[in-house]
């Protein structure tokens, strides 16, 4: 696919830039969350992340 048509490499840039915001974000909210225990957040954020890692095609650790 050819990304000139779609706003070029910039907007692949801000994208990805939008995306690491977001899960830097996302996660201080989990960590947060969890120190609380607001569980019904923690779930909520983990579907939230798990959902847009899949979407990704990122594979979760293995855990130790």
């Amino acid at each position: 696919m050819e990304l000139g048509g779609l706003g070029g490499l910039e907007l692949v840039r801000e994208i990805s830039a939008l995306a690491v915001t977001t899960i830097e974000r996302d996660m201080e909210k989990l960590a947060q969350a969890i120190q609380i225990e607001d569980w019904s957040e923690v779930r909520r954020l983990s579907h939230r992340m798990k959902e847009a890692a899949a979407r990704r095609k990122i594979k979760p650790r293995a855990r130790r």
